[in-house]
């Protein structure tokens, strides 16, 4: 059966892989030639030998050049397939996207504001509880991240299990904690399960999560992700056909990683950045990509207990490479980038002050261009810091941001 979409993918695959064309040109030459001595063999043996034994000699010669042929032809494939992997990801040649589902699918948020939290230290029974009380304030969503503790796709389907309306995204999906084709195929399951309500949100981490928290290697995160994302897209239709690919955001920072993003990827999911640079995001993205950007936020009437909580958030951040020089790019300067950050940093990445003024520092990302912010309510250190539960200051947040 004709199989079109088949068809265009061995035909990108052989435009735009030179190891493809490769074991196309080579075992067409190789098959010219053993049938072209093939047929030249016959040429003798016809008048050499009798009717009914050429007959059967026909046939014999036919199938052993054949078989010959093909074990060649499969042990060559072999051969240039382990040539590939031995390359480095950066030179390996890109799968082909025609295979892919050609649209992802649709985010359905109740409404433009959700909530960042990790859940890490609280049983899933309880965080299944809070996620159901965050959806009855009218937060539109709950994403949450991936760095030592629970495992981030099987967490997707315990709070999409738990809740009805509620949008659960992964803020981030470590790239490093499973394979792209786990993290594909996890997605789309989700996705089938509980339409328009799963986002895949994919990062790179930090190099010393990675290799002293996971014992893995850190390299170029531009390269590593480009080849994560091609690898799924090299996942087939066949993996929960007709349900489309999940939507996927990437945790993207610089430039370079927020192009990547919005040529391959639904959008970003911009972390620890002021309004100014969701407007950066939104310009280079342009007006049909996701941004859900984070604001975390201090709620609490005693300004020095609001900045020292602001601090402690930032402590283990303004260690990590990957944030230090966002913030450069930002126009925060090294003396910002104090252990804990400086008090100017940490009052504009985190808002504090009255109801009020806490609500128009997370409003003012959808007013940079943001089509869904995600607010973290911060705990103070004693009470379990970015764990602590969130709920009392959601509630105290939800009447000043009109939930």
């Amino acid at each position: 059966m004709w199989k079109p979409r088949e068809a265009a993918t061995m035909d990108e695959y052989y435009r735009t892989d030179p190891v493809v064309r490769r074991l196309f040109r080579v075992s067409a030459l190789v098959w010219g030639l053993g049938l072209g001595i093939e047929s030249v063999a016959r040429i003798p043996l016809v008048y050499a030998l009798p009717v009914e034994v050429m007959v059967g000699v026909s046939a014999a010669l036919l199938i052993a050049t054949n078989a010959g042929l093909a074990v060649w032809n499969v042990g060559y494939g072999i051969r240039q397939a382990a040539a590939r992997r031995r390359m480095p990801p950066s030179t390996r040649p890109r799968p082909p996207r025609v295979n892919l589902p050609a649209v992802a699918a649709p985010i359905d948020f109740p409404s433009r504001i959700g909530v960042w939290w990790s859940s890490d230290s609280w049983s899933m029974p309880d965080a299944a509880q809070a996620a159901r009380d965050i959806e009855a304030m009218g937060y539109g969503s709950l994403f949450y991240g991936e760095a030592y503790g629970k495992e981030t796709l099987t967490q997707a389907g315990a709070f999409l299990a738990a809740t009805d309306r509620l949008v659960v995204g992964t803020g981030i999906a470590n790239i490093h904690a499973r394979d792209p084709i786990a993290a594909e195929s996890g997605g789309r399951t989700l996705t089938a399960l509980h339409p328009g309500r799963f986002v895949l949100g994919l990062g790179v981490s930090h190099g010393p999560l990675v290799e002293r928290g996971r014992g893995g290697t850190y390299q170029k995160p531009l390269a590593t992700m480009r080849d994560y994302l091609e690898r799924m897209a090299a996942v087939p239709e066949q993996i929960e056909p007709g349900v489309g690919r999940p939507a996927r955001l990437v945790a993207a920072l610089g430039p370079k990683m927020i192009e990547l993003a919005g040529a391959e990827t639904d959008g970003v999911h911009p972390y620890l950045v002021t309004p100014g640079q969701t407007r950066v995001t939104r310009d280079a993205l342009g007006p049909d990509k996701w941004v859900v950007s984070e604001q975390a936020v201090a709620v609490g009437d005693d300004p020095d207990d609001a900045l020292q909580r602001a601090h402690d958030h930032l402590e283990i951040y303004s260690g990590l490479p990957n944030y230090r020089n966002s913030w450069l790019r930002q126009g925060f300067e090294e003396s910002d980038l104090v252990r804990g950050g400086s008090d100017r940093l940490a009052k504009a990445l985190v808002g504090m002050g009255d109801l009020d003024t806490i609500a128009a520092s997370v409003t003012a990302h959808l007013d940079a261009g943001a089509d869904h912010v995600l607010v973290q309510a911060l705990g103070r250190r004693d009470a379990g810091g970015p764990m602590a539960d969130p709920r009392p200051a959601l509630r105290d947040l939800a009447s000043a941001l009109g939930m």
